[in-house]
């Protein structure tokens, strides 16, 4: 057991404090995205992919899960995944989402959810109890120790990336799991299947089954998933500004001028031949033509 934890955030949860990895886009602004731990805690590796989402435009959060623990022995990590509280997991992962959607640089009223792991069963279980706040939930090979939760509160689209050797959550468990999601939430659900083991994303390798192609393809439908669901809705207007944009709409624009009608052939000739303009209109008609509501005047 170590206590390297990468933290620089406090942020409340349920009448407490938690703690937690943040980190902002270059352009200061972005959607957030909450990401949820693997059972090694609160690790370099999961920082960096804190970073990473930063650094295409989200403003991104990992809470710490373990309070300041993380390990690199699997006998270890399992011991504290069993150990972890889900209640106090569940408390911990709403604060986050309170404190992501009121902080400044976060755009949007809805955030989306990545986790791996033992973070990729929790974050499916966030969304549920997070309802209409979370847009997106992407799953990395999630995990259930726990059991699995209630989805009848997800309103989430889900994207989830499996492996298909993976021996914590086998294909079999994963199309299952897919298909609860499906009969207890009508919701959009994409799982895609990898020619790799668990943990095929983690760069760091601690059990030795990172693949680069997986993990790079799963990452970039990781960053469309959530840029498309995430991206900000424009702004209607309101009050007296809504009415005045309703009425420019039916006119085709404020106050459009008709276009100027090109003068006819035999217009264009007598011109040419210096002839004067023939008047038109109704003015240019006597009086009593136009109230007998003749084209001609009388003879």
């Amino acid at each position: 057991m170590e206590s390297g934890s990468r933290q620089n955030v406090v942020f409340p949860s349920n009448g407490g404090e938690a703690h937690g990895y943040l980190a902002t886009p270059p352009g200061g602004t972005g959607p957030g995205v909450i990401v949820v731990q693997e059972w090694w805690g609160l690790t370099d590796h999961m920082a960096d992919v804190v970073d990473r989402l930063a650094a295409e435009g989200f403003v991104a959060l990992a809470p710490d899960l373990y309070g300041g623990t993380t390990t690199h022995d699997a006998e270890e990590a399992g011991r504290l995944m069993a150990e972890l509280p889900v209640e106090r997991a569940a408390r911990d992962l709403a604060g986050a989402v309170d404190f992501l959607l009121g902080h400044e640089a976060v755009t949007g009223e809805r955030l989306g959810a990545v986790g791996f792991c033992m973070g990729g069963g929790f974050v499916l279980q966030l969304a549920a109890d997070a309802g209409e706040r979370v847009a997106a939930c992407v799953s990395f090979y999630g995990v259930f120790p726990h059991g699995q939760p209630d989805f009848s509160g997800l309103r989430a689209e889900v994207l989830g990336h499996f492996g298909e050797q993976d021996t914590f959550t086998t294909p079999e468990d994963a199309a299952q799991l897919e298909q609860t999601i499906r009969d207890q939430a009508a919701v959009e659900v994409q799982f895609h299947f990898y020619p790799a083991g668990h943990a095929f994303y983690n760069d760091a390798n601690p059990l030795g089954t990172h693949e680069p192609d997986s993990a790079r393809l799963a990452w970039l439908r990781t960053l469309e998933f959530l840029r498309s669901r995430l991206a900000r809705p424009a702004r209607r207007p309101r009050g007296r500004r809504a009415g005045r944009a309703a009425r420019r709409g039916r006119r085709g624009g404020a106050r459009a001028r008709p276009p100027r009608r090109r003068p006819g052939r035999r217009r264009r000739a007598r011109a040419a031949a210096g002839a004067p303009a023939r008047p038109r209109g109704p003015r240019a008609r006597p009086r009593a033509c136009r109230a007998a509501g003749s084209r001609r005047p009388p003879a």
